[in-house]
């Protein structure tokens, strides 16, 4: 049953985070590994700002980290945080932004606007976890680390299929932030071997 002031939404209040989301990209971190200090970091989808205040606070003042959105997303009191309001299909905006940079973490926690049917809001879904993994495969450094967010839909395991042939390792995982009756997954792939 959704619960809008559960223990991970208190906990995150209490903590200063701006939403529940930063303690399944915490779980996802401490089980696999993901964040590390000095790496520059890509987060899409990243609105209100909890992953880019974790993560910022992971990679200290040697990393990068840059938020991406279509939302305005309120400035974060940290110097090693770049905030762009922008569209991720943008490939103009993201090429004149990031030309010669790469990253050695690309992570997301996109979502589509729901509409209830369960079908349609898996295939929104997958659309962004695919858009995230092309953007990788320009700007992730070989041997980098990917996150996202899908809702669990039948088309899935097809796409995973093709997804595990670029990283060394790739996993399914749900966190114990996530809610019991949501159908959201994890997608992670460490070491990503870059396409020819």
């Amino acid at each position: 049953m959704y619960t809008p002031n559960d223990k991970y939404t208190q906990k995150a209040h209490y903590l200063g985070y701006r939403a529940r989301s930063v303690f399944k990209l915490e779980e996802i971190d401490t089980k696999y590994q993901i964040i590390k200090p000095g790496m520059n970091i890509l987060d899409l989808g990243s609105a209100p700002g909890s992953w880019l205040q974790y993560v910022a606070d992971k990679v200290g003042p040697a990393g990068k980290v840059y938020g991406l959105d279509l939302q305005e997303i309120e400035p974060l009191d940290k110097k090693n945080v770049t905030i762009f309001k922008a569209d991720i299909y943008d490939d103009d905006f993201l090429a004149t932004t990031f030309k010669g940079k790469l990253f050695d973490a690309i992570i997301s926690d996109m979502a589509p606007s729901t509409s209830g049917i369960k079908i349609t809001d898996s295939a929104l879904s997958l659309e962004l976890l695919d858009r995230a993994l092309q953007i990788s495969k320009i700007y992730l450094n070989p041997g980098g680390h990917f996150v996202s967010k899908i809702f669990e839909g039948e088309d899935l395991n097809l796409w995973f299929s093709r997804f595990k042939k670029y990283f060394k390792m790739s996993k399914r995982f749900k966190p114990h932030a996530s809610r019991e009756e949501s159908k959201e997954l994890f997608i992670i792939g460490k070491g990503f071997k870059k396409p020819a």
